[in-house]
């Protein structure tokens, strides 16, 4: 395992501590540990092993997980975007499929800064946004961005911002990490700064790291208790991946006081045990369902958009719901428009982009059917328009363009 500055030595193009001319790239292609289960997905090489046909984590200071992409300890909040994708939360057993080509809000927490001799000195801040596109009918995680804030008492603070993504490619994995030192931006703009921090004094480092045998990034502040992991998604192996995708994020519960921020934005919910702890089933929005509901407060929760691949569609959706009169005007909006977002042979037809933003047009105009002015057939023809309106077994786009589902 080597750090973003070892990586760069080796590879012959580390230019400075400080600062470079250019953005981190660099490829993996890691054999993992050995595969596991009905679905052959990789346990983490040297974490975790094979057993009853699940991965059990084996490192004692970091017993618990799934052991395909992260362990834990008992003392940490966890949360994982991984595959299809699916989100557990901050709550234990709490989850969601999220079916969305968008930016969002995973996380927004504080947590005290602590020396080597476990003595508060300040506090810190982190902000963590995920950006989801689409390779043919998936949708998939693609990126993540990370702001750290690190306030010491004494009036020094070092803030770095960070973009990392990526993606992969017969199990060749090849990231981009783009960062700006000394500013706390969590919407970017990124820079090409190499993102470097170590108070010797105090023990308070900021490590990054290149899991090559996993094909993993990690990005961990030990003495304000988080650390973050992200695998790319493979567009050419797909279901035939063998390493799961996807992020996990780990929040130390030994830094107090950790708060939980953004209580009405994050996709990651806050854990219960925090006074405004809130969990998938306290959010359920009217008469929406887990999966509606948590797609309706992505959209609703005025997220920057500025992922790399750029998709306009995702702004446009919250003016369009804000328009819907009540409650059930809105769950008949989701009941007969949601599938458009969750039907892989339909997207693959009808969207040819990554970024998504042709399908998220076509559920934006679908939506304002119900809460806007759009007439369903103009709807309907953008379908046959496509060469969509036959792709076979899919009764409801069946359904759809015979216009019964109409208002």
């Amino acid at each position: 395992m080597f750090s973003f500055r070892d990586f760069l030595i080796i590879s012959g193009i580390f230019l400075s501590i400080c600062g470079s001319s250019t953005s981190l790239n660099f490829i993996t292609s890691g054999g993992g540990g050995v595969q596991c289960g009905s679905e052959g997905l990789r346990c983490l090489d040297r974490h975790a092993k094979c057993q009853s046909n699940q991965c059990v984590c084996t490192k004692r200071r970091h017993p618990f997980g799934k052991g395909m992409l992260n362990c834990f300890r008992k003392s940490e909040f966890y949360t994982e975007i991984v595959n299809d994708p699916m989100v557990t939360t901050l709550n234990p057993n709490d989850a969601y499929s999220f079916s969305l080509p968008c930016r969002f809000l995973v996380s927004h927490f504080t947590s005290g800064l602590e020396n080597r001799k476990k003595k508060n000195i300040g506090s810190c801040e982190f902000k963590v946004h995920g950006f989801q596109q689409k390779d043919k009918g998936k949708m998939y995680l693609a990126g993540v961005d990370l702001a750290i804030k690190i306030d010491y008492k004494n009036g020094n603070s070092y803030h770095a911002s960070l973009r990392n993504f990526g993606k992969a490619e017969n199990g060749q994995y090849n990231y981009t990490v783009l960062a700006t030192s000394g500013s706390f931006l969590p919407d970017g703009p990124w820079g090409n700064d190499v993102i470097t921090y170590y108070d010797h004094a105090n023990y308070v480092r900021m490590n990054s790291f290149v899991d090559e045998d996993n094909n993993i990034l990690q990005l961990s502040v030990k003495k304000c208790g988080m650390r973050f992991r992200f695998r790319a998604y493979d567009c050419e192996l797909r279901r035939n991946q063998t390493f799961l995708p996807g992020l996990s994020l780990t929040i130390s519960r030994a830094f107090p006081p950790v708060e939980f921020l953004s209580d009405s934005q994050v996709m990651a919910m806050i854990p219960m045990e925090k006074s405004n702890g809130i969990t998938v089933g306290s959010s359920l929005v009217g008469l929406l369902d887990r999966q509606q509901s948590m797609v309706y407060r992505a959209l609703m929760s005025g997220i920057t958009q500025n992922q790399p691949e750029p998709n306009n569609e995702c702004a446009a959706s919250a003016p369009i719901l804000g328009a819907c009169a009540d409650d059930p005007e809105v769950k008949d909006a989701f009941d007969n428009c949601f599938w458009m977002l969750k039907t892989p042979r339909f997207i693959r037809c009808f969207d040819d982009t990554k970024s998504g933003e042709k399908i998220m047009g076509l559920f934006n105009s679908c939506l304002s059917m119900f809460c806007g002015t759009t007439v369903c057939q103009t709807v309907i023809d953008s379908i046959k328009t496509a060469k969509c309106d036959k792709v076979p077994r899919i009764p409801v786009l069946d359904s759809f363009v015979a216009g019964t589902m109409c208002p």
